[in-house]
């Protein structure tokens, strides 16, 4: 969010320190899940994925990586 500047964070003091950190930044976790069988792999989509557009990031558009960074 474009709104959640360290400065507007400081002023919501229940934040702290379990979902900003000392630097003033969100903690943020997204997941997804992959099933790897020996014949398919399953994405289970939490909405978070890459190629959708985002409200709460000015509809801008997710592209990463991440499922060649899975963890093993």
């Amino acid at each position: 969010m474009r709104e959640a500047t360290p400065t507007a964070l400081a002023k919501i003091l229940w934040l702290y320190p379990n979902y900003v950190d000392e630097n003033g930044a969100l903690k943020l976790l997204v997941q997804a899940l992959l099933i790897e069988t020996p014949k398919l792999k399953i994405l289970v989509d939490t909405c978070i994925c890459n190629d959708k557009r985002r409200k709460l990031i000015g509809n801008e558009m997710l592209h990463t990586n991440f499922l060649e960074k899975k963890s093993t």
